[in-house]
């Protein structure tokens, strides 16, 4: 990811840290000092997850930096890679434990707490209609031994005592 020492490349997206500008495709952008910082110390993290203290300590350098200020810098960083026509998902979250630059967009663990999740119910749900075209379709004979042995069936004797 590391082309020099103050440049990087994050995919199709360059990043002179020195001047702070990131470049794309067709156009470019200007981050703000700080959000700079942040963005040259995860490209020269190499994908690995960097720490928000640590991005606080080296970042605001002994200056009293603030979890907004960081939060904001993020995203100042991600409208920017929109920007320039990257994805906003270079830049990834990891909760609790802070932030990574990947030029795939997202890190596998990433990708894995964002996978869909089938709901609970619909294994139920499928069983459920399966009951259910299984007394439509069956033939009459299953049909009626399936609606017997569910309490289903017809009463045969009605009004009649036994």
């Amino acid at each position: 990811m590391e082309t020099g020492k103050t440049q990087f490349r994050i995919g199709d997206v360059r990043f002179d840290a020195g001047s702070g500008i990131l470049s794309g495709a067709n156009s470019t952008c200007r981050l703000e000092p700080k959000a700079g910082d942040v963005l040259a110390l995860l490209c020269a993290a190499q994908g690995s997850v960097v720490s928000r203290e640590r991005l606080l300590d080296e970042c605001w350098q002994g200056n009293t930096g603030s979890d907004e200020g960081l939060t904001q810098a993020v995203a100042q960083i991600r409208r920017a890679l929109e920007t320039v026509g990257a994805s906003r998902d270079i830049l990834s979250t990891h909760p609790k434990r802070g932030y990574s630059v990947s030029p795939a967009g997202n890190s596998h663990a990433s990708r894995e707490m964002r996978a869909p999740r089938m709901p609970a119910w619909l294994p139920l749900g499928v069983l459920a209609a399966a009951i259910v075209m299984l007394l439509i379709i069956a033939p009459h004979w299953p049909r009626h031994v399936i609606r017997h042995a569910l309490g289903w069936g017809p009463h045969q004797h009605r009004g009649k005592a036994h």
